[in-house]
């Protein structure tokens, strides 16, 4: 199975596991109605902050696999279960340059206040 992980730090950054290229999403706010998330801690690896225990306190977003521009969808059974968390600051803020459907630019990032997890949603 593969595994995708996101962390949102100004933009969204997504790892897919054994894939070259990963689909595009498109996000929508997410409530939870059932009130069945429970807060907790876990253990997040990136390539930015490293590993950090992050507070994951409520769902978010839910993101569907997105076509932009007619760009390849490579799973579009996919989807991202996002949420809001008290995470990661870098000790300075860190510029990325970063390339995507819109172009080529420098962005700063510096604190992870969303998560996103690997999900399944019909």
């Amino acid at each position: 199975m593969k595994r995708a992980v996101a962390i949102i730090s100004g933009a969204l950054v997504l790892a897919v596991a054994g894939m070259a290229s990963a689909d595009d999403f498109q996000c929508f706010k997410a409530k939870d109605t059932a009130k069945a998330f429970v807060k907790t801690d876990a253990t997040v690896v990136d390539t930015y902050a490293g590993s950090t225990v992050t507070s994951f306190k409520k769902p978010f977003l839910l993101c569907d696999s997105a076509s932009i521009n007619g760009s390849a969808q490579t799973d579009p059974a996919a989807r991202l279960s996002c949420f809001k968390v008290k995470g990661a600051k870098l000790a300075v803020a860190a510029s990325k340059n970063v390339t995507d459907s819109f172009g080529n630019r420098a962005e700063s990032i510096q604190k992870v206040f969303v998560v996103c997890d690997e999900a399944t949603a019909p």
